[in-house]
């Protein structure tokens, strides 16, 4: 049986089972540093990846798994962490060091 997971792209659209190498071409819209795409299991686990290198990873369908958020990550790190989700891997994904809590609100500079 095939993993079913979503793709969710940078222009709201969304690809449903698509081929696994789509989950690099996913991240490649990212190319210029804005806009957010994210990757879907059927699941319900989610990894929301935004343009400026930060990383989300929760679960929509479960209130009591706390959402979490990495930084800094490089785009090997990336791919990996995303077909990780897209294939189901979630233990492998849950090793990788996050820190708690949702992404980080903008950061001002001072004036």
């Amino acid at each position: 049986m095939r993993t079913s997971f979503t793709l969710l792209h940078r222009d709201g659209t969304t690809s449903a089972n698509p081929p696994l190498d789509d989950v690099l071409r996913l991240l490649g819209e990212l190319r210029d540093g804005t806009g957010t795409v994210a990757v879907l299991h059927s699941t319900g686990w989610l990894l929301r990846i935004h343009g400026d290198g930060v990383v989300e990873f929760g679960n929509e369908a479960r209130e009591d798994v706390a959402v979490r958020h990495a930084a800094g990550l490089r785009p090997l790190a990336l791919a990996e962490l995303a077909e990780a989700v897209a294939v189901g891997s979630f233990y492998e994904t849950l090793e990788h060091e996050w820190q708690d809590g949702p992404r980080p609100g903008p950061v001002r500079q001072r004036a």
